[in-house]
């Protein structure tokens, strides 16, 4: 006998929904544990319920979960700042006329361009 098949929407019955988010929490905190371990790599996982508790799993460490969010900010960061070298990098192309047959470049010409630019960024986090 198989499963039967989940429709994705919100759990109207208030038990319900509390009973599925404490087992799926537990899942996904599990799976992320298994991901730390079997990957070798640094997870930090934060859920908040409805109430506004918060659940949280970090490998390593009693500090980890600080050290992974200022790792997290360092990589934003320097992602941000590679964008705007990306952007400077296109805008060159396409005023020496090397576009590339337009594409991209077009794309991030007209971004920068924007009068929305400041609310519409390039690498979304």
């Amino acid at each position: 006998m198989g499963r039967k098949k989940l429709e994705i929407k919100r759990i109207e019955d208030k038990s319900s929904r509390l009973v599925a988010f404490s087992k799926r929490r537990t899942g996904l905190i599990s799976k992320a544990q298994q991901l730390s371990v079997l990957c070798d790599v640094d997870v930090a996982l934060m859920v908040f319920s409805a109430s506004g508790k918060l659940y949280e799993f970090c490998s390593g460490g009693t500090n980890s979960m600080k050290h992974l969010l200022a790792r997290y900010e360092a990589e934003d960061r320097a992602i941000k700042g590679h964008g705007d070298d990306l952007i400077a990098s296109a805008k060159d192309m396409y005023a020496a006329g090397d576009d590339g047959g337009g594409g991209l470049n077009d794309i991030i010409i007209n971004h920068i361009d924007s009068p929305q630019h400041e609310t519409l960024p390039l690498f979304s986090t």
